[in-house]
């Protein structure tokens, strides 16, 4: 069972009810009994409270200058404007009895559609336990609904000088008709395991302890995406465990890519611009395909520094930029390359020695023939 809606009553009246409930409520506040299981978070149980927009696109508050307002969709796997805010009240884990029993009561089945699974849910918190309420404080404006408003806003009374956080955060019993069968609602109200990420708590910045934990929490299968924690660790886990994986995966990476073989590459020369070289790398489509994700972000700013032997003692270091849109260019016109070769740009001034090292040809063919297909030749 992950949601069921569900009828909250306040002595014999219901006040809060999902959309199915044949009932007229003081709000337009849709109730689900609410027992989720997702990935990389623990469970728990409680009430999901779905507050209507004026419109389901928002184009009043947008028209209106407050903005969308979104939220991360399970089924869509993103996040999405949505026609409903949701508040989550999570009852305290391990401290509240939960006692359910089928409804067969007259006055029960005649709030729902017909054949629907229906029980009456008491839900009783421990001695000086409390609810959670998640959710209030996110900007939220109903120009429809002014009472609505008011009700998510400024926390207004709607029923017997009762509020929302009135009825949850201070609340200690609840009883409830769920659009569920009782056994259902009692093998979901069992909690599962705590999660944890299992990086700790401690996350100063030491290079040493986070390749450690890195090797120890190795798995094939990644986490899935989190747009909300079960409290501040998580979410700083997720924050500085993202960042620091993604740097010591990029410097492992350029590590592998520096000991690879050298590539052969010569030059054309810019017969448009004085001392410009373009330089023909060619790359292969087996090691673009296998580290094109760090090739992108090591060359985000589609700059790279081209490492030239000299015959012995330091190489020179050329300064290059990444050229995109080879094809445009007239002087690489009779340079065919493929889509998985690298073209660069660099300046070499006629004077320097350096000169007297760079290969140029004045066609691919040229170079292919020069070089009989061998690649060192």
């Amino acid at each position: 069972m992950n949601a069921s809606e569900c009828a909250i009553y306040i002595d014999d009246s219901i006040v809060l009810a999902g959309s199915s409930f044949r009932c007229k409520t003081p709000t337009k506040i849709e109730t689900y009994l609410w027992a989720p299981k997702n990935a990389n978070s623990s469970t728990w149980v409680g009430f999901r409270l779905d507050i209507p927009e004026n419109n389901a696109n928002q184009f009043d508050n947008e028209k209106d200058g407050f903005g969308l307002c979104k939220q991360y969709h399970t089924t869509e796997g993103k996040v999405v404007v949505c026609p409903k805010r949701s508040l989550m009240v999570r009852l305290p884990r391990g401290e509240f009895d939960v006692v359910a029993n089928k409804a067969v009561l007259p006055e029960h089945l005649s709030l729902v559609p017909t054949g629907s699974k229906l029980s009456v849910v008491t839900l009783t918190l421990h001695k000086g336990a409390k609810c959670e309420v998640r959710g209030l404080g996110v900007p939220y404006q109903n120009i429809g609904d002014r009472d609505l408003d008011a009700i998510v806003n400024i926390d207004k009374a709607f029923y017997r000088g009762l509020s929302l956080m009135d009825i949850f955060a201070r609340g200690t019993k609840f009883k409830l008709l769920v659009m569920q069968n009782a056994t259902a609602v009692e093998r979901a109200s069992v909690p599962g395991p705590l999660f944890t990420y299992s990086y700790g708590d401690d996350h100063v910045w030491d290079l040493v302890k986070f390749k450690k934990l890195l090797v120890a929490s190795a798995s094939k299968k990644a986490f899935t995406k989190s747009y909300q924690f079960d409290d501040n660790n998580a979410m700083v886990t997720v924050c500085v465990h993202a960042c620091i994986q993604d740097v010591l995966w990029l410097d492992n990476t350029a590590k592998v890519i520096e000991k690879l073989r050298k590539w052969d590459a010569y030059f054309v020369r810019n017969p448009e611009e004085r001392d410009s070289y373009y330089v023909i790398v060619p790359t292969t489509q087996e090691f673009r395909k296998m580290y094109n994700s760090a090739l992108e972000r090591l060359t985000k700013d589609d700059r790279v520094v081209l490492l030239m032997p000299t015959g012995g003692g330091k190489p020179l270091e050329l300064e290059c930029i990444i050229v995109t849109h080879v094809h445009d260019i007239e002087a690489l016109r009779p340079h065919r390359t493929d889509q998985w070769e690298m073209v660069l740009e660099t300046k070499v001034p006629q004077e320097s020695p350096a000169c007297s090292l760079l290969k140029t040809y004045p066609s691919r063919p040229v170079v292919n023939q020069q070089r009989n297909g061998d690649p060192t030749a």
